[in-house]
């Protein structure tokens, strides 16, 4: 992920006129002009369960989406500058069952609605038991798997795809139960172009070691890129629950977000990735991104300074440190 941060982005402006009939034209008083009004609202789990994730929040105009917020911590949403007509909420949250709430705004405006929307756990919701840190998958390979998938990796650092996958089916063809060689292989093929070959290995990598997270998360990529973008957020917000002190998982769904075109939903997936520990730098690039693509371009330097400060030699260093100078010297 390489973004450009010197393509200018206008974006098209709004004017609202308002035209009004003054006394002396009509005999009768100007009607007051109508106010925005805000919607607020929030998301209760069903038996007061704790909310763990946090919900998301759509608000449709008729069947136009209008607005997109993603819930605090303790289920509190806000819409603002609202103008009378019907609306509609649609909440989701990963485990638990999707939810709508209908209401109108009349009159002038000016005023504040409340809503409040309850949550039911979704049935034969699949939650897998997380794995220690270590697992016992990890713990039994042999050395002499271990040895041809160091090969392995060394030859993917290198981009040599087909010495690669020798060393990758090797350490499998020996320990048949080695996640990593599966996930490893799985993005070979990617790389390649057989994306059926890949998701074979993904999924080879999940029966193997059904909570490994970079498995999971190479899936969803796949599984986005193909077009299943159902099965892409489902898996994702899985390993999420999965993995809740990581902050790849998170990243990841931010950059879902992305490419979908909800950069609201992608910020705040990103903001919660960099706030973890051990999150790749490379979180704090596609923040930057986000924040070019809305024209806040006061908050990309500080992002760029954040991914060279946590990693100075990176893969993109010396292009952030370029795109820096650019922006510094105008």
């Amino acid at each position: 992920m390489t973004p450009s941060f010197t393509r200018r982005i206008l974006g098209p402006i709004l004017t609202l006129v308002l035209m009004t009939v003054g006394y002396g034209q009509t005999g009768k008083p100007p009607r007051p002009p109508v106010q925005p009004s805000t919607i607020e609202g929030t998301v209760k789990l069903a038996n007061n369960a704790r909310m763990v994730n946090r919900a998301e929040v759509e608000l449709y105009r008729e069947e136009e989406l209008v607005g997109m917020r993603i819930a605090d911590a303790y289920g509190n949403f806000r819409f603002e500058k609202m103008y009378p007509g019907r609306y509609r909420i649609v909440v989701r949250l990963a485990g638990f069952r999707q939810e709508e709430e209908s209401l109108e705004l009349i009159g002038q405006g000016g005023v504040t609605r409340r809503v409040m929307v309850q949550l039911e756990p979704e049935r034969n919701f699949p939650v897998i038991p997380q794995t220690p840190t270590v697992s016992v998958t990890q713990l039994a390979i042999p050395e002499k798997a271990d040895k041809e998938y160091r090969k392995g990796k060394a030859s993917l650092h290198e981009r040599k795809y087909s010495d690669a996958i020798k060393y990758f089916t090797r350490a499998i063809q020996i320990h048949p139960a080695f996640p990593q060689a599966f996930n490893d292989l799985g993005l070979c093929y990617r790389a390649t172009g057989d994306a059926q070959k890949a998701e074979n290995m993904f999924l080879n990598c999940l029966d193997v070691d059904s909570a490994n997270m970079y498995g999971r998360i190479n899936l969803a990529e796949l599984y986005a890129a193909t077009g299943r973008l159902s099965q892409a957020l489902r898996l994702l917000e899985e390993t999420i629950l999965l993995h809740p002190g990581k902050g790849e998982p998170h990243m990841a769904l931010g950059k879902f977000y992305f490419d979908s075109g909800n950069v609201t939903a992608a910020e705040a997936s990103c903001r919660k990735a960099a706030g973890l520990p051990g999150t790749s730098a490379d979180v704090h690039l596609l923040l930057a991104k986000i924040y070019h693509q809305q024209g806040r371009f006061d908050l990309i330097v500080p992002e760029l300074e954040a991914y060279l400060a946590k990693d100075p030699q990176g893969a993109y260093a010396a292009q952030v440190r370029a795109n820096l100078a650019k922006i510094k010297s105008r």
